[in-house]
Formats: structure tokens, C-alpha cells, sequence
């Protein structure tokens, strides 16, 4: 409702000021709304490509830093591959058909585009509204089945012993860079922590220590 009031507001100030051309509020939230579905939308069929295109290059080299300098195409196609990002796949289609004109807000250069759990930024440019940020979203999570199977296949080949099993976190974030802990029973009961570092995007991860848990 605060918007319908804002946008009614706007198209009464041009009115009282004898604005008979140009892009109106409407035609503006229409244009900004058509980005952030483009975004959603290529984004859930992991087309990298299309994702950067509509981004500012102030944001892509944020995607970048974060991803250890891999190229945003690369970084997004990738990552929204993985089968741990098949629920944040899911999310973006629902997230798709949420967008529309009445939940944009513009301030000058500034648009937002507020959606359940994530708010989109955007600036415009010379070339149209490109998104700046977004505030909510989640990256990816590692594939702890796949990773706990490939931890346990490595550490049978190296110590040339059995593991009972390999317990990794369902939840843990591919940051590059990041830390985390999985944990190694062997046959007898015998526990370790086993600890592990995010590489890239592409979610491979490095083990750094093996340490008895008593």
C-alpha cells in the first residue's frame, strides 16, 4: 500500500507541474521489476552469463573477491550447479514469480525490490537499472553426503584402515576460504575431527588436520 500511495504522489506532482512526457513511475517500476526477474530467472537455470550482465561492475567485483578471483559467469554457473544449491534454486524460481511492479521502490537512482527473505538493490546507469546488492540471499551450501563419502574414501586409501563413518555439516556455507569440521569414527569407536578449508566456488575443499577427539 505504501508504495501505490508513493507512485500516486509522483504521478500528481507531474501532473501539477505540466509533465506530458518521459518515463513515468510506472513505466520505471516496470523496467526495474523486468531486471530483477531477469536476474532470478537466469540465476535458476545457472546461466552466469545473463546473472552478470544485469549486475554493476562494483557488485561483480564483490562476487569476484569473494570467490577468489574466479570470473562471475564461472562463479555463478558453477555454484548454482551444485546439488547443494537445488533448494536456493527453487527459491529464485519462487522468488521470479514474486517480482512485479508493486514491490519496487525508487528513490532517484536508487530502486529496491522487496521480496520474502531477500531485498534486491539497484542503480541506474547508462545502460538501464543493473542490480547493485542484494541483502538476504545465501550462497550455496557444500554437498555434505558427497563430501563425507569422498573424506572417508581418502582417508581408508591413505591409513590404509577402515572408517566406521564421516559426519560433515549439512549447512556449511561454499565462502572461499572458510574452515569447518567434520568428524571420522573408526571401527573401535575411536573419533577424530577432521578439519577442512573451502577452496573455490566449485566447492573443493583442502584437509588440513586429522586430530584424535577423546
Amino acid at each position: 500500500m505504501r508504495n501505490r500511495l508513493a507512485l500516486v504522489a509522483a504521478l500528481l506532482a507531474l501532473a501539477s507541474l505540466g509533465v506530458g512526457c518521459g518515463s513515468s513511475s510506472s513505466d520505471e517500476a516496470d523496467e526495474v521489476a523486468a531486471v530483477a526477474k531477469s536476474f532470478y530467472a537466469a540465476a535458476s537455470k545457472g546461466d552466469g552469463k545473463s546473472v552478470c550482465a544485469v549486475l554493476t561492475p562494483r557488485f561483480v567485483t564483490e562476487f569476484e573477491e569473494r570467490a577468489g578471483g574466479i570470473a562471475c559467469p564461472k562463479l555463478f554457473s558453477t555454484a548454482l550447479e551444485t546439488k547443494g544449491f537445488e533448494a536456493e534454486r527453487k527459491t529464485m524460481r519462487f522468488q521470479e514469480a514474486e517480482v512485479d511492479a508493486d514491490a519496487v521502490s525508487i528513490d532517484g537512482d536508487i530502486a529496491t525490490v522487496e521480496l520474502s527473505g531477500e531485498t534486491l538493490t539497484l542503480k541506474r546507469s547508462n545502460d538501464g537499472w543493473k542490480i547493485d546488492g542484494t541483502s538476504g540471499a545465501k550462497p550455496p551450501v557444500i554437498d555434505s553426503e558427497k563430501t563425507s563419502s569422498k573424506i572417508k574414501s581418502n582417508l581408508e586409501r591413505s591409513l590404509h584402515e577402515a572408517v566406521k563413518s564421516v559426519s560433515c555439516p549439512e549447512d556449511q556455507e561454499v565462502v572461499v576460504g572458510t574452515r569447518f569440521q567434520c568428524i571420522v569414527v573408526f571401527p573401535h569407536g575411536e573419533r577424530a575431527a577432521i578439519t577442512l578449508k573451502v577452496l573455490n566456488a566449485e566447492a573443493d575443499i583442502e584437509l588440513l588436520a586429522l586430530k584424535t577427539i577423546k
